[in-house]
């Protein structure tokens, strides 16, 4: 009723449904029908990185009614800017670099098992080969293969024999990848990267929508070349969502393919505490839909360690994570506007924040960790959604490992240094998940652990 009284009905072409299967309303206005709307002004941001402009409400501060806040989770866009893609650089290979990887053999991946009293991987000092190329081969295909036992043997089992390889694109066994912000990938490239590194066989790719360009986004080209390496022969869709609801258009896309995918990967994140609680929240249960049609969602943990994408937990942004101003009945979820009965929500992103503070008289406390000696206010550490969702699987880096002649319990991998981590701020421990967080904190020396105030170990934990 309230679309309608301003003038925004199907009949007139003015609202939309996504998709058949989901609740999402599209609304098609100018941007002064939007400032009316909303009795707000609609500006340009511009991302200081990378120089791209976002429409977005001034000040984080947009209202409407209380009879239509109570039905809804989100309204986009307005005070969410766009995710951060999770690769730190990209650098070209040197010829002799590339030569060496296109040289690659098993025998010259595979090291001789050593290990110290503890079953650690080591390197002798007199090690012949401990400064040559072979131990710093990049993660071609090859080399993932071997560390991981991925033989003919166990590819067969997976895939089944050439005959019926060839039938796969039938196969309901499919796989996909989550593209945003403009990244794309090329069929060139692509199909460039399976004949240099041997990749067989290859895979059926699907863009959806269709009308996807081809584009060389490092991003794209990353996720596409690499998900089609270890899912080899896998029918593989690429879902690029164009839109600021985007895990929720994306759950809507794979809900709308007649043959869905079992995996998703989503190499993509943003600091949890900007996008908000109830949007996170909207967008885990979209995530649940798809667990429960038998879809996994692998989402990378990020890039940045702990302290979000832009430096927060260092310079203070989201020095408000529990306490906020009470909304009928609900702590932290915005601020009332007593001046007309509506309500309007306040953006972290750059501006202050509202959700409350650690320490203090936050609502969640942490049950575990160093205590304060110094005062911290201000300073937490900043979870990466959509790493932090509990109906998520979310991955982590490795670094090093050593392929080997002999089947062993360990590759010898370590945590990559940026890998990120940590506790959600919105989302407590699933209980599948409380045994694990309370062996590691029983296991742990309580010097080593970073002050109780600056995260909450009460949330669910990640990477998985």
């Amino acid at each position: 009723d309230w679309l309608k009284e301003n003038g925004f009905t199907k009949d007139n072409g003015k609202i939309d449904m996504v998709s058949v299967y989901g609740n999402i309303l599209r609304v098609s206005l100018t941007c002064g029908q939007a400032n009316k709307l909303l009795n707000t002004k609609y500006m340009l941001y511009e991302n200081n990185k990378n120089g791209k402009q976002h429409l977005r409400v001034k000040d984080g501060i947009y209202n409407i009614p209380d009879t239509v806040h109570q039905h809804i989770d989100f309204m986009s866009p307005t005070i969410r800017f766009p995710l951060e893609r999770h690769t730190l650089k990209v650098q070209t290979m040197s010829e002799s670099k590339l030569a060496m990887v296109r040289s690659h053999t098993r025998d010259s991946l595979v090291k001789a098992k050593k290990t110290d009293d503890n079953n650690q991987f080591k390197k002798d000092d007199d090690d012949e080969d401990a400064d040559t190329d072979s131990d710093d081969i990049p993660n071609i295909p090859q080399k993932i293969y071997e560390l991981y036992g991925m033989d003919s043997d166990t590819m067969e089992a997976i895939l089944g024999t050439e005959d019926e390889i060839e039938s796969m694109d039938g196969s309901e066994a499919r796989q996909a990848v989550a593209s945003f912000i403009e990244q794309y990938y090329s069929n060139n490239d692509i199909a460039l990267f399976w004949e240099d590194l041997d990749v067989y066989p290859e895979s059926t790719m699907c863009r959806v929508p269709e009308s996807q360009p081809e584009g060389y986004g490092s991003e794209a080209e990353l996720d596409t070349q690499y998900m089609t390496s270890t899912g080899k022969g896998i029918y593989t869709y690429v879902y690029y969502i164009d839109s600021d609801d985007i895990f929720v258009s994306l759950a809507e896309a794979i809900l709308d393919t007649d043959i869905p995918p079992l995996v998703v990967s989503i190499s993509y994140g943003a600091d949890e505490y900007e996008l908000g609680q109830d949007w996170v929240e909207r967008c885990n249960e979209e995530f649940g839909k798809l667990a429960l049609i038998g879809t996994t969602v692998l989402a990378s943990s990020g890039d940045s360690g702990i302290r979000g994408n832009d430096d927060d937990c260092l310079y203070g942004d989201a020095s408000s994570v529990f306490e906020g101003e009470e909304v009928n009945g609900n702590p932290g979820k915005g601020k009332r506007n007593t001046g007309n009965n509506n309500r309007h929500l306040l953006d972290n992103h750059g501006q202050q924040s509202n959700v409350g503070k650690v320490g203090g008289s936050g609502k969640r406390q942490s049950s575990k960790g160093k205590t304060s000696t110094t005062s911290t206010a201000g300073y937490t550490f900043v979870a990466s959604f959509p790493a932090s969702a509990p109906y998520v699987t979310a991955v982590g880096g490795t670094e090093g490992g050593t392929v080997q002649s002999d089947v062993s319990d360990t590759t010898g991998e370590t945590a990559w240094l940026y890998s990120g981590g940590g506790f959600s701020i919105y989302f407590d421990a699933p209980e599948w998940q409380t045994t694990a967080i309370s062996d590691y904190f029983d296991n742990v020396d309580d010097d080593s652990l970073p002050d109780e105030s600056r995260y909450v170990s009460t949330g669910r934990a990640y990477p998985d």
